[in-house]
């Protein structure tokens, strides 16, 4: 255990790991970028949802087409990690692969995008899920808005997707889907004078396949869910 360090990791901590990693980026025109990585890790100890050695590999390669007014990207991920099977008595490989494609266009100050995920996983049992999703933007020197619609359908927390969303400023922004349903949010930012910064994020999550969300003290007795976020910034 490396108490003060800090590097890329599998486990999320500087400990129990011996790894490898390769990676590459080519650009065979101006316009095109292909980015490739594998990433070996193995664990000498024993770890959560591993009671004896185990090891993990990552790989992954993705294509991006870029111009003036339009990005087209499409990557696939395939990650293979051993746990312990029901029974803790063997190691069985967790294989999750994913596939990702967006595209964006840019017109003067506006912005509209699509996306496409899909995930299928496989340990003891196979999983999967996908979704789609539009976005829309505005972009000024004093007023910023962004607008995003996804529909997922996942079947269960397996093969559970993750989505980019802007939201305010230092907030994490990524959603995670599961389950089956559909999802709204915007986020609007406005320049108030010459120090002032006025933010706010609103998303609402519609679940198709539940009355109830959560568990215990958490449980909202709902189908649906909404968070607001403001945020006022003050430069001095």
């Amino acid at each position: 255990y490396s108490m003060h360090s800090s590097c890329m990791s599998e486990g999320g901590r500087v400990q129990n790991e011996n790894g490898v990693f390769l990676g590459a980026q080519w650009r065979p025109t101006r316009k095109i970028k292909l980015t490739a990585y594998s990433d070996y890790a193995y664990f000498a100890a024993a770890k959560y949802q591993a009671t004896v050695s185990s090891q993990a590999w990552d790989n992954l390669i993705q294509a991006q087409y870029t111009t003036d007014m339009l990005q087209i990207t499409a990557r696939y991920r395939i990650k293979m990690r051993e746990y312990d099977n029901s029974e803790a008595t063997a190691l069985l490989a967790k294989t999750t692969q994913r596939i990702h494609t967006a595209a964006s266009y840019n017109f003067g100050k506006w912005r509209a995008g699509a996306t496409a995920d899909i995930a299928y996983s496989h340990f003891e049992t196979n999983s999967m899920g996908w979704t789609v999703g539009a976005s829309a933007g505005y972009n000024d020197k004093k007023i910023k808005f962004s607008a995003n619609a996804t529909y997922f359908d996942t079947d269960d927390y397996e093969s559970r997707i993750y989505a980019y969303e802007q939201s305010v400023l230092y907030s994490y922004a990524y959603q995670t889907f599961s389950g089956r349903g559909w999802r709204l949010a915007a986020t609007a930012r406005a320049s108030i004078g010459r120090n002032a910064t006025l933010a706010a994020h609103l998303g609402t999550t519609h679940y198709l396949d539940r009355d109830t969300i959560s568990s215990g003290m958490q449980q909202i007795d709902s189908a649906t869910k909404t968070d607001l976020q403001m945020q006022l910034k003050w430069k001095f």
